[in-house]
């Protein structure tokens, strides 16, 4: 039989291995109570400490998580990530979308690509405003993306 003693300071907390309980002390009477973490989040244990971390891209204090970004390709850049390619991101007020980022030259959102002929870019106005082609070839992102994305604190644009 083995026991664990765990001895608990006024107001202290200690959150079960599965963060699906807090036990806290208060008045010297110990209380449990159901604990889980938000979806966005992850139950780990860091500098000693056990309980819900918000994943990446998120902030809060794990039980409620809200998403921080990616805002735009550089963001991505910024954390190491360094392949070309399509990624998600979250313009304030937007629930995401997808791009294509350069990061050979330092993580730049691509707004239109055209290089050949297999998108036409002869389109009315409602096409232009929701974007068309797809983001990992020939393609216009749409003007309420680029809205989205331009009032955005400290943006650089590159044309």
């Amino acid at each position: 039989m083995s026991f664990n003693i765990y001895l608990f300071q006024e107001g202290e907390s200690y959150i079960n291995s599965d963060c699906s309980l807090r036990i806290t002390c208060n008045s010297n009477v110990l209380t449990s109570e159901s604990y889980s973490c938000s979806a966005d989040a992850t139950c780990e244990e860091r500098n000693d400490v056990r309980r819900c971390y918000c994943n990446e891209w998120f902030e809060g204090d794990g039980l409620t998580c809200t998403r921080s970004g990616p805002i735009d390709c550089s963001d991505l850049y910024a954390a190491n990530r360094r392949n070309n390619g399509k990624y998600t991101i979250y313009p304030a007020e937007s629930s995401g979308f997808e791009v294509y980022c350069e990061m050979s030259s330092g993580g730049w959102t691509i707004l239109q690509r055209r290089t050949g002929s297999s998108v036409n870019f002869y389109r009315n106005w409602n096409e232009y405003k929701n974007g068309f082609g797809i983001p990992t070839g020939d393609h216009w992102i749409g003007n309420d993306k680029i809205y989205s994305l331009t009032k955005q604190p400290n943006i650089n644009y590159q044309l």
